[in-house]
């Protein structure tokens, strides 16, 4: 009797020897998969699936070593799985099937799998077994999949759930090929040696191509110019790049040139707009992200909405870590009308990681979805531009969310001289740009602290503008006598002398 539990594990090979009487092969078909070496002198044994080595029998020791070698080329072959991670709509899935279009001839089957949740992909598997007429059961459309000994290829498109096991579906065995799509980070896990690939954005050549062609526009000079704008600002992400040109087409106002405008207007609009295309995919800008972003938890969700608005690029960790631990006030004497709200939602943030590991928790989370990178030398957060700008949509009272990114920026800021302070407040200087150009800065110490980071840089006009601000505010509130006033008095006087010299 043979045991089909030692059979479902790898690398186990079954030997029949001397098998001179027939093989039931329906009885071999109800096994777990293994490769099967038949000894036999009986020619009529052999099946139509089988590869037959023929020793001859007056075969000397060279013959042999080369039936052996043959053998074992075979055995040692392996099943190929290739996994494509990327974060939603930048073409996996139109990837894959362009590859599949160029190279039909290169596999003997092709099966394509929705591999979004359990029940699509058990669906699949049932109608898979309906026309294989071997009934309704996962597990023996697997095996059967297994046992077709030839190039085939198995697309498992969309696996981003992780509660999906797809080794209940990936047929076990040493030969054949897989290809997984999916936003999930882990997902690199199953891939073949060399064989996992991190999608990229386009080439900004390729990108523009698609802009063009989707906005049916031709590839002039001047043309070149507004496109180039164009596929940068959105990151040569290829759905957003494919939206952009199916927009300008159908929107008789709406032009090469004049696009981001009408993006920047209408936002929302554009990131929910959906192309009337042919193929088969239906999601916007703004839904392919919604589906990664309502996996997060509530406490990563507002991470990551806060993060929006700041810079896309380099957003350090220790912001957040360092505004946690901030035990000054958030607003002075000076603040006639200071933002309560903001700050009491900040707090209320704050609240949320308690425990200070809880940061990196929730940057797995937002990695794993691929809605975010992090670099672990630097430990900075990257978004991508399109993902950013999704990411605010999400937000119900952008006003307080934006100015808590603000008052979250000023907490982490520190204002003493010592070369770790400077070299962190370097840092900060994109994210200061940044603030300073959407928001009207709230507190007289939001200002102080954006104004210390432009000194650093030698932004002595931004530096001058701030101090004014504060100078103008101290001596309203406070009188001209009183130490704030004077010491606003004392930077603006030294940052005007470095303007003049």
């Amino acid at each position: 009797m043979i045991n089909k539990s030692a059979l479902a594990q790898p690398d186990v090979l079954l030997v029949l020897q001397s098998a001179d009487a027939p093989v039931d092969s329906e009885y071999l078909h109800t096994l777990p998969y293994a490769p099967v070496l038949v000894m036999t002198t009986q020619p009529s044994l052999t099946s139509s699936t089988s590869l037959v080595f023929h020793l001859p029998n007056d075969a000397n020791q060279q013959v042999v070593h080369k039936l052996l070698h043959s053998i074992e080329r075979v055995l040692n072959a392996r099943k190929h799985v290739v996994t494509l991670v990327a974060n939603g709509g930048t073409g996996k899935t139109q990837a894959v099937l362009k590859f599949v279009s160029e190279n039909l001839s290169s596999f003997s089957n092709i099966w394509f799998f929705d591999a979004s949740s359990n029940d699509t992909l058990t669906a699949n598997f049932k109608d898979l077994g309906k026309a294989a007429g071997i009934g309704e059961d996962v597990k023996d459309v697997r095996n059967l999949l297994a046992r077709i000994n030839e190039n085939w290829l198995c697309i498992f498109d969309n696996a981003d759930d992780k509660n999906v096991y797809l080794r209940d579906y990936v047929p076990i065995c040493n030969h054949g090929n897989v290809i997984i799509t999916s936003r999930l980070s882990e997902t690199s896990q199953m891939a073949s040696p060399d064989c996992h690939i991190d999608l990229m954005d386009l080439t900004k050549e390729s990108a523009m191509e698609l802009l063009f062609s989707k906005a049916h526009k031709q590839n002039s000079n001047e043309n070149q110019n507004w496109a180039f704008n164009i596929v940068e600002a959105l990151g040569c992400h290829a759905l957003a790049v494919s939206t952009a040109g199916a927009y300008i087409g159908a929107t008789p106002t709406c032009t090469l040139e004049n696009y981001l405008t009408y993006f920047n207007k209408k936002k929302k609009k554009i990131l929910n707009y959906r192309m009337r295309s042919l193929d088969s995919y239906e999601k916007t800008v703004y839904s392919a992200f919604h589906l990664s972003f309502e996996k997060l938890s509530h406490r990563t969700q507002l991470f990551m909405q806060i993060c929006a608005y700041l810079n896309s690029t380099a957003i350090p960790l220790r912001i957040f870590t360092q505004a946690a631990d901030y035990t000054g006030s958030d607003t002075s004497a000076s603040d006639v009308d200071p933002p309560i709200k903001a700050i009491n939602f900040m707090k209320e943030f704050l609240s949320l990681f308690e425990d200070e590991d809880l940061w990196e928790d929730s940057v797995v989370e937002m990695c794993q979805l691929s809605l975010a990178s992090y670099n672990a030398v630097e430990k900075c957060l990257d978004f991508h531009a399109v993902i950013q700008a999704c990411a605010q949509e999400t937000v119900e009272c952008q006003e307080y969310v934006s100015q808590t990114a603000l008052l979250l920026l000023a907490r982490a800021t520190p204002l003493g001289n010592t070369n770790k302070e400077y070299q962190f407040r370097r840092q900060l200087l994109i994210h200061a740009s940044h603030v300073w150009q959407a928001n009207s800065l709230l507190t007289v110490y939001t200002k102080i602290c954006l104004a210390k980071i432009f000194q650093d840089s030698g932004l002595w006009t931004n530096t001058g503008k701030l101090e004014n601000e504060v100078l103008s505010v101290c001596r309203q509130v406070n009188g001209l006598e009183h130490p704030d006033t004077l010491s606003a008095m004392a930077n603006l006087a030294a940052t005007y002398r470095h303007l003049e010299s």
